[in-house]
């Protein structure tokens, strides 16, 4: 999943998608400047699915769901994105489900849009709340 945004250098720091709002990573902040045009990305299989609303979650619909083997595979919207969110096939999700999403800074991948350059500090954060299975 590759999804345009801007940071927001407010009291706390976010990356403004069309649509949502995701934390920063903590080592971020020091290397942008507020406003500066992004691109995140984070593998299907790193995004956690919440049932409930949680601190740092972004809201997100499911679109669809398919079992595969042992993973779930859903389309979901997050925002004006869709994006792809790969789970164990044990979670029971259905379209048009409302869930939450958190993605473990570690696993999100910042880069500046113009160059396409990683940013660096991006995995500084600490994990979020422990998902839904």
């Amino acid at each position: 999943n590759l999804l345009p945004c801007d940071f927001r250098a407010d009291r706390a720091p976010s990356l403004q998608g069309r649509g949502f709002s995701i934390p920063a990573p903590a080592g971020l902040a020091g290397a942008l400047e507020a406003g500066e045009a992004l691109t995140i990305g984070f593998r299907p299989e790193a995004a956690d699915v919440h049932r409930g609303a949680i601190d740092g979650a972004a809201a997100a619909v499911v679109e669809s769901a398919q079992f595969q083997g042992e993973r779930l595979i859903c389309l979901m919207r997050l925002g004006e994105e869709q994006i792809h969110v790969s789970l164990d096939a044990r979670t029971r999700l259905e379209a048009g489900d409302a869930i939450w999403l958190t993605i473990a800074p570690d696993q999100l991948h910042v880069f500046r849009r113009d160059s396409g350059d990683r940013i660096s500090g991006a995995s500084a954060a600490t994990a979020a709340s422990a998902p839904v299975a």
